[in-house]
């Protein structure tokens, strides 16, 4: 198994005139923000075995707020210019694929749109934008990461700053929308009226279904 995180840097200060991009840093609002979500993972009791950050100022600080409530060494957070010069997600894979096969684990900090492209690419049911201090947790049913690909990835934890119901709501709609998927795969392997009586099944027990799955997971990321 496999686990990647998806961090978006939190708000930063307005850019100046004579400051380039890549120079912003975090916003007061932006340091709570990255402090608040930071302390939300510390309670899931993951450490990441990979810490990647964006070149950008508001990356790396957003990084280094998470590796101190993580009691992580920031001098092991490793920069990768590609992620705030890469405009699109799906290039990101060929990183993912090319990480240490020791690590089960990998934390990337980065920016909009790429994370969320970057997302539903992996999570085929993930089609919503990151906000400023967003962070996902996708899993993977892989043992090497050479095999992740387009669309085997699991969507497993949401942290919005904004509102945890709300990320709670993405969460469950975007497990139901992949459980029923994977679902009609196996249906189609089935006669007609088997897999109609199967399928009304599900449809009827999904919610409590993913209740149960999300409950099982936050369980055992506090262990």
């Amino acid at each position: 198994m496999k686990t990647v995180y998806l961090v978006r840097h939190a708000s930063a200060s307005e850019r100046e005139a004579s400051q380039k991009d890549v120079e912003r840093t975090l916003s007061n609002k932006g340091q709570q923000e990255a402090k608040m979500i930071a302390n939300l993972f510390k309670d899931r009791g993951s450490i990441p075995d990979i810490w990647i950050s964006s070149q950008a100022r508001r990356a790396m600080e957003t990084a280094y707020i998470f590796a101190e409530i993580l009691n992580y060494s920031p001098q092991k957070i490793q920069l990768n210019n590609k992620i705030y010069d890469e405009s699109s997600g799906s290039r990101f894979v060929s990183l993912l694929n090319t990480l240490d096969e020791k690590a089960g684990s990998c934390i990337i900090f980065g920016h909009e749109p790429t994370l969320s492209e970057l997302a539903a690419v992996l999570v085929r049911q993930y089609h919503f934008p990151l906000p400023k201090a967003g962070t996902l947790g996708i899993i993977f049913p892989i043992k090497k990461w050479q095999q992740v690909e387009v669309g085997n990835g699991l969507l497993k934890m949401i942290l919005f700053p904004q509102s945890e119901k709300f990320a709670r709501e993405i969460l469950k709609k975007t497990l139901t929308a992949t459980l029923s998927e994977k679902n009609q795969e196996i249906l189609q392997l089935l006669d007609r009226q088997t897999a109609k009586d199967i399928q009304d099944m599900v449809a009827r027990h999904s919610e409590k279904i993913v209740k149960k799955f999300i409950k099982r997971l936050e369980s055992k990321d506090s262990n």
